[in-house]
């Protein structure tokens, strides 16, 4: 009984100084939240055509987690080819027929090495519909998570994208004249059909009497 006692006492002390041990951690803590990456633009020209008609925001970035959002400015330049597909833009590069748009960035270190470059998910066409000279819209990218991103700088793509083929069937015309059926052809035909239906009815005829007989 005694060995009881002292056995219960024991896990309940030990209970005790589980719960009351300070809290830590091994090693240096960890943050729930990514810390913030700040990016400034290499420059405010947007390669490529998209760039005749938007420029970069200038001004300092933060990351929100693993995402840079960067505002472009609508110029009051133009692009031809812009222009001419207006009505006819689209974000996705799969869409047979339409004018794709969109923007890349590329992210640069100290030394301005071109370190990842990634495609924006945004719909770039709504932006450019929508944005007259002086407005701008917002367009996003993931981040890679690297302390040597330093700046950034915007590439453009407008390009059209090819129809879908279509599988062509050659269909050969029948004219009257290919096929001729002449008179004695049919009543030749007439006259096999008849053989024919006299042939089936002595068959019927003769299993009637096989019938019979037995």
């Amino acid at each position: 009984m005694k060995k009881k006692i002292l056995y219960s006492l024991a896990i309940l002390v030990g209970v005790i100084v589980i719960f009351n041990l300070p809290s830590c951690s091994c090693g240096s803590e960890k943050s729930d939240k990514l810390d913030t990456l700040i990016v400034k633009p290499e420059t405010e020209k947007i390669k490529g055509p998209l760039g005749d008609c938007f420029k970069v925001f200038n001004r300092v970035y933060k990351t929100t987690g693993n995402r840079l959002t960067i505002e472009v400015e609508r110029t009051e330049g133009e692009n031809e080819m812009v222009n001419k597909h207006i009505d006819n833009l689209t974000d996705k590069s799969y869409e047979a027929g339409k004018c794709f748009v969109g923007f890349t960035i590329e992210y640069l270190d100290a030394d301005k090495n071109v370190i990842d470059t990634e495609n924006t998910l945004d719909d770039v066409a709504s932006i450019i519909k929508n944005t007259r000279p002086g407005e701008t819209g917002t367009v996003g990218f993931w981040i890679p998570w690297d302390s040597k991103v330093h700046s950034f700088r915007l590439a453009s793509t407008c390009e059209l994208n090819p129809e879908k083929e279509e599988e062509k069937e050659e269909v050969k015309d029948v004219k009257d004249d290919d096929v001729v059926i002449d008179d004695k052809d049919l009543e030749n035909a007439e006259k096999a059909l008849e053989v024919g239906v006299k042939a089936l009815e002595a068959t019927n005829e003769a299993l009637k009497v096989l019938n019979d007989l037995q």
